[in-house]
């Protein structure tokens, strides 16, 4: 639920400034998916990623990366309204992120399934 409150208010983020391009959008709504799925996908695993922390992954590892995530967004976007020639670059960086964010969490819910 937490992630779905962080989407919504990314994406309301990104509809303040007009000259926003509809692709880059989308490309931030890519982003917040993957990682509210690689979440989900993680939920209750071991972490490997030790900047989330050690353990299993749960209500505190999902809250760093959901900050980690927001402040990204919002400092993407901050930098895309400052410099507009950055949108493509922005678009594309965020699209490849939401690719290997999500084939890892394939690659989780294989191991899930796997175990």
């Amino acid at each position: 639920m937490k992630y779905w409150l962080i989407a919504v208010a990314l994406l309301f983020l990104c509809q303040t400034g007009q000259s926003q391009s509809h692709n880059y959008q989308l490309s931030v709504g890519a982003v917040i998916g993957a990682n509210a799925i690689d979440g989900h996908s993680s939920w209750g695993q071991r972490e490997l990623n030790p900047a989330l922390g050690r353990g299993q992954f749960g209500a505190r590892q999902a809250g760093i990366k959901a900050g980690v995530v927001v402040g990204w967004q919002v400092a993407q976007w901050l930098i895309v309204r400052r410099w507009p020639e950055t949108r493509r670059a922005a678009t594309i960086v965020n699209y490849g992120a939401a690719a290997s964010i999500s084939a890892v969490a394939v690659q989780n819910y294989k191991q899930k399934v796997g175990n």
